[in-house]
């Protein structure tokens, strides 16, 4: 709401912009969630799988918080599926879309091999994160408008 409002000697005049901004930084905190979590989405489904193993090592954190190594790859063991990776991934990015963007946000795969997985060492989906971090971009480019 934008309300303007004079003192009683009607010297001091001033315009008060209270709901304004807020309303404008919660939609922008919104697209801009709806975006990391899409592009987050898209990384996960497009990790090539054999195992399960890389795709399951995917994480969403802030700035700051400590990136865990991947737990060891057992033969035969069975990962986190990619529906639950995302889930988890999600509800941090939820969490700033509630709490505002005031640090960085990180996607990490700590699995040896993810850079391999990248650059083409499964004939799955190389590039997979590159195509996905361009998207994201373009995204956040139309944001600003």
């Amino acid at each position: 709401m934008i309300r303007r409002s004079t003192g009683k000697s009607r010297k001091r005049a001033r315009v008060r912009i209270t709901d304004e901004f807020s309303e404008i930084k919660k939609k922008l905190y919104s697209d801009a969630a709806s975006i990391l979590e899409e592009g987050f989405s898209d990384i996960v489904k497009d990790t090539p799988v054999e195992t399960g193993y890389a795709a399951s090592n995917w994480k969403v954190s802030r700035e700051g918080a400590s990136e865990s190594s991947a737990p060891p790859k057992i033969q035969g063991d069975s990962y986190r599926s990619k529906d639950e990776v995302i889930a988890d991934g999600k509800s941090v990015i939820k969490l700033l879309k509630k709490y505002g963007f005031e640090s960085n946000l990180k996607f990490f795969n700590a699995t040896p091999y993810i850079n391999q997985l990248e650059n083409g060492s499964s004939s799955q989906n190389s590039f997979f994160i590159k195509k996905s971090t361009v998207k994201m971009r373009n995204k956040f480019s139309k944001l600003k408008g």
